[in-house]
């Protein structure tokens, strides 16, 4: 059986119209995606956090049949609906299975070909509380990464979400720069990979300790594929988001304790009052 993370991944993750090739490899996903009606987590955007929603496999769109044998499903167009367990907001999906003949082989595929809200709606409204973190014009170009890649443009999403992984890691470079112990030279020479290290004690651990997979931010765009692009992507996409999020929940800390601060100092003179 498939992961949780793994089908999360084909709901929340996957673009639309992008092609997962069913082979001896991974024909058990398909047959584990079909009957996979347990709880996933995921974003609701009526209520701006993740929630646990409840897999419904609703019935083939066009009368076609499932069964627990892979060579049983058959090219055709299925629907899915994710029930939020809190306040039953839904979001309704399409996949289609697609079979084609390559060089006198069979391929299968599965493909995403609907989704309401959209990828690039969930995710939008994801980005909603951040806006006081990092400047209006790196949101627009997150959204139109976000926008590219959700109807599967690579190498265009990739481009613009590199530029704003780019931009966050300048700007922990910058609150930085002023420390004693700081090599600016050493930054300059270094591949993001080494530069993330260096600005260990202003990123999330997790990014830091996987940054050897944002080499590819080194890599010009030439060298990689629109299908690289792709896979790249949520990995780009995660890593901003780890980083908006913990300066997020910084700023949070930041104005309880001021607020906390305020009102003890306002206890303070009103017990002097009474003195």
């Amino acid at each position: 059986m498939q992961s949780q993370k793994e089908i999360e991944a084909i709901y929340f993750k996957q673009p639309l119209y992008r092609k997962l090739i069913l082979n001896s490899f991974n024909t058990q996903l398909l047959v584990d995606f079909f009957h996979y009606q347990d709880k996933v987590e995921g974003f609701n955007p009526k209520l701006n956090e993740n929630t646990t929603f409840k897999v419904h496999f609703s019935k083939p769109y066009k009368n076609n049949s499932v069964s627990s044998d892979p060579a049983a499903y058959y090219p055709g167009i299925y629907m899915f609906e994710l029930i939020c367990l809190r306040n039953e907001f839904t979001l309704t999906y399409f996949f289609e299975i697609i079979k084609e003949e390559k060089n006198s082989n069979i391929e299968y595929s599965l493909v995403k070909i609907g989704q309401t809200p959209s990828l690039a709606d969930l995710e939008f409204s994801r980005l909603d509380k951040y806006v006081r973190l990092i400047e209006k014009k790196w949101i627009r170009e997150l959204k139109k990464a976000i926008g590219l890649a959700a109807n599967g443009i690579g190498i265009g999403s990739f481009v613009y979400i590199r530029r704003v992984f780019e931009n966050l890691i300048e700007v922990k470079r910058k609150e930085q720069i002023t420390s004693s112990l700081w090599d600016e030279v050493k930054y300059q020479s270094s591949k993001m990979d080494e530069k993330i290290l260096l600005l260990r004690d202003n990123l999330p651990s997790i990014l830091v300790s996987n940054r050897k997979i944002y080499s590819i931010v080194s890599k010009g765009i030439h060298e990689l594929s629109e299908q690289e692009c792709l896979e790249y992507f949520p990995i780009m996409q995660d890593a901003i988001i780890l980083i908006l999020e913990e300066d997020y929940r910084k700023k949070q800390e930041s104005e309880r304790l001021i607020e906390m601060e305020a009102n003890i100092n306002k206890i303070h003179q009103n017990l002097k009052n009474y003195e």
